[in-house]
């Protein structure tokens, strides 16, 4: 045994890769002499090709080659050329594997995609979703010291930074000054529990974060204070139940 038969018989897959370049380098001289030869020959050249084309299938159902493969020209092209059935099933097996790879190379590509797409919508919707600056001007009436209110004219949502922004605002247009926004409260009646809820801005995430939003809808007094004394004593005055959240 010289050394490249030694070589070949302990590197199966070199020969296996060997013999499919081989293949490969055929078709493409088979396919440049077929054109030489209708060229020169005619188009009776083609009626031989057809059968050996047919005999070439013919071999490679026989050798149990998948119908997804089985149309494969080179594989076709290597059955014309008298190679065996183990050899077509080699090659039919290396175009499954290939197959399966781009396969699942543009599943995972598609995926990729998918949840790039996913991830862009919920920043999208993230944005959309922003807190929105209030477009109606609400007019603030004193009603004691440290205490003013207001009827609704919308739908607002009072747990939100961007609603106690804009009170904040309000009382700073009717006071002159600039209030600490911490300083600020909201007081508006939650119908369902019967009592009238009090907000500060640092506890409306809070709030949300363990119950959801809460709404002042329209029609509904709304409380609005720098004194959170005189807040509450205007309500026990007036015999409104009232609990301020985040506060025993």
């Amino acid at each position: 045994m010289n050394s490249m038969e030694h070589y070949q018989q302990n590197n199966p897959d070199n020969r296996s890769r060997k013999s499919s370049e081989r293949e490969l380098s055929f078709s493409r001289s088979w396919k440049l002499k077929q054109a030489f030869l209708v060229a020169v020959l005619g188009a009776g050249f083609l009626t031989g090709c057809g059968v050996m084309e047919n005999r070439a299938r013919a071999n490679i159902e026989a050798a149990g080659i998948p119908p997804a493969v089985a149309n494969d020209p080179d594989l076709i092209w290597a059955a014309m050329n008298g190679a065996s059935a183990e050899e077509l099933r080699d090659y039919a097996n290396t175009l499954s594997m290939k197959q399966t790879m781009e396969s699942n190379w543009a599943r995972e590509t598609q995926m990729a995609i998918d949840e790039a797409n996913q991830l862009e919508n919920s920043s999208t919707m993230s944005e959309e979703t922003v807190e929105a600056p209030i477009d109606v001007t609400v007019s603030l009436e004193q009603v004691t010291g440290g205490v003013y209110a207001f009827r609704a004219p919308q739908n607002m949502e009072v747990t939100s930074h961007e609603f106690m922004r804009e009170m904040q605002a309000a009382l700073s247009k009717i006071s002159g000054t600039e209030p600490n926004i911490h300083q600020i409260l909201v007081a508006v009646a939650d119908d369902d529990h019967a009592l009238t809820r009090i907000f500060m801005d640092s506890t409306v995430d809070a709030y949300k974060d363990n119950y959801g939003n809460f709404y002042a809808y329209v029609g509904d007094n709304v409380y609005v204070a720098t004194d959170g004394q005189a807040l509450n004593k205007l309500l026990d005055d007036q015999g409104i139940p009232h609990k301020t959240f985040g506060l025993p």
